[in-house]
């Protein structure tokens, strides 16, 4: 798919998503892998009904749920994903934030890279292919839009530290 999306074999038809549907429907796909973790998951809409313009499976699919999959893979137990759509100026912001693990800066800085070797287990051991991120990118490019991603890694030694990533 990554390939297709990169080739531009895959077309998306760019139309206005209301994203809370989406949140909600990526809510309804990993309940049980969140109540497994008792992940706490929260979304927090400021739009008003407004809509984005994407295209509604593949920001679904693949981009919202890679990320929410991603967050619950490297939370803790008892750890929470907080997501919050809002207006800022002339753009949606869509910040997806958890307090997990976090992002070692050898692997943040090649996230969107589908060459380089980004997989790693998650807290539980889950695996990975370190495809997702690539996807991600690719299909924020095919909408026109930006990724941004911000990590605290967990400092095993730090008690009490925050970590986490949150990707804007």
């Amino acid at each position: 798919e990554l390939e297709a999306v990169k080739s531009g074999k895959i077309k998306v038809k760019l139309g206005p998503v209301i994203l809370e549907e989406v949140i909600e429907n990526a809510r309804f796909t990993f309940e049980s892998k969140m109540e497994n973790k008792n992940i706490n998951f929260t979304f927090s809409n400021y739009l008003d009904g407004e809509s984005i313009l994407a295209e509604k499976v593949s920001l679904s699919n693949n981009v919202v749920n890679n990320i929410i999959s991603n967050s619950i893979k490297f939370c803790d137990n008892n750890g929470s994903i907080e997501i919050i759509a809002k207006r800022t100026e002339d753009k949606i912001l869509l910040t997806m934030t958890d307090d997990g693990i976090g992002i070692p800066e050898s692997i943040l800085t090649k996230l969107f890279d589908d060459e380089a070797k980004t997989s790693r287990p998650g807290t539980e051991g889950e695996p990975g292919t370190g495809f997702g991120m690539p996807i991600v990118k690719s299909y924020m490019d095919l909408y026109e839009g930006k990724i941004e991603v911000l990590s605290k890694v967990k400092n095993e030694n730090a008690e009490g530290e925050d970590s986490g990533t949150t990707f804007n």
